[in-house]
């Protein structure tokens, strides 16, 4: 990260830590108007990518069946096994709900269930 932030600067000189600090926040402001823009174009509030894995994960949920216990707490069954879920924790045994922040399509199944849909 270090390097593509010196690479960026390689072209600056600057003459003080004034003139330095001042090209990287205009830097940083046209960055951010970049991806503003880019967001403005998507057609949901959701990213791309994250759309389409919700989508994926919407349709292999289909498959899973659900065991409901209390408190919002949850066993999926499907070809590759068994998964608990709980929603109070924002846990998921197969644990990529944890690391990504995307529901999977096990938690996706018990957040239908909880909401009656």
């Amino acid at each position: 990260m270090t390097e593509a932030f010196n690479s960026m600067l390689s072209t600056y000189k600057a003459a003080s830590y004034l003139d330095l600090l001042e090209f990287i926040r205009r830097m940083v402001m046209r960055k951010f108007n970049e991806k503003r823009e880019e967001c403005s174009g998507w057609s949901s509030v959701l990213p791309p990518r994250v759309h389409a894995k919700i989508l994926k994960h919407s349709k292999k949920s289909r498959t899973l069946t659900l065991i409901a216990a209390w408190n919002m707490e949850y066993e999926l069954l499907g070809a590759s096994g068994g998964y608990a879920v709980k929603l109070r924790e924002y846990n998921c045994q197969c644990g990529s709900w944890q690391v990504s922040g995307i529901p999977c399509c096990h938690v996706m199944v018990a957040i239908s269930h909880y909401c009656g849909r």
